[in-house]
């Protein structure tokens, strides 16, 4: 969530994470972003942009780039600064990273994706 921009989720996303418990910002909406085309991956990082460390093809934890470091939140805890290997070995040994991802498309792109997953109809209640 920290990485896409949207942990202080806007209104509608936030509804949708507190109605469904199957709908989560997750390793499988990030997959669905990722196998739709909608995350650019670079082999030339910028700041800000969203780096994934995956184990096997899960994703298991995402940051942003900051200069030579990533800037990434774990569990609930603090938001960290860290060399982009020094994170849990759980984490994977595999990081891509991809371009920026702007709040709003993050936030549109998990209303489609909760829709994909509970039906439209579900989620034009709560809009």
């Amino acid at each position: 969530m920290h990485a896409l921009e949207i942990s202080s989720p806007p209104e509608l996303v936030a509804r949708i994470m507190e109605r469904f418990d199957v709908v989560y910002p997750g390793a499988e909406f990030i997959q669905s972003l990722i196998s739709g085309g909608l995350l650019e991956e670079t082999q030339e990082p910028e700041d800000d942009d969203v780096v994934l460390y995956f184990r096997g093809e899960v994703a298991k934890h995402a940051g942003k780039v900051r200069g030579d470091v990533v800037i990434s939140k774990w569990g609930l805890g603090h938001v960290w600064q860290h060399p982009a290997f020094e994170v849990p070995k759980s984490y994977g040994d595999v990081i891509l990273t991809f371009k920026r991802v702007e709040r709003e498309s993050a936030s549109v792109w998990f209303v489609d994706y909760a829709a994909g997953v509970v039906g439209p109809a579900m989620i034009a209640e709560l809009g």
